[in-house]
């Protein structure tokens, strides 16, 4: 949390299910939960605020820093070089957006001059 690489690396636990775990949407930068962790590319910022979609830390803290709004210094990003079969065959639950819903909608909405995406 502090830029100290010598303590062992902090992982706390998704609470109240699987839902909102990790939300990517254009134009921002990646979500854990709609709070848990927030990443503004953009702004080159990063927000916290724990306990709603994340467990808080062991100490009970509600956030991952201290104050809960940081400034970004440097981003790594790691991504996955191929589609691994479990999301190949992904299919999602009648509570989640359907193959291609959602970007019917966006579609829709951009035609009707609703939003610019």
């Amino acid at each position: 949390l502090d830029g100290d690489l010598s303590e062992a690396a902090l992982k706390l636990p998704k609470i109240g299910g699987g839902a909102m775990a990790i939300l990517d949407e254009p134009g921002t930068g990646p979500r854990f939960g709609p709070d848990g962790l927030k990443v503004s590319l953009d702004g080159r910022v990063a927000a916290s605020r724990l306990g709603s979609y994340y467990d808080r830390r062991p100490d009970g803290s509600k956030t991952l820093f201290d104050p809960n709004v940081v400034e970004l210094k440097e981003v790594k990003v790691y991504v996955g070089a191929e589609e691994t079969e479990i999301a190949k065959n992904y299919k999602p639950n009648m509570l989640q957006w359907q193959p291609d819903e959602l970007e019917k909608l966006r579609e829709d909405d951009m035609q009707k001059g609703k939003v610019n995406y």
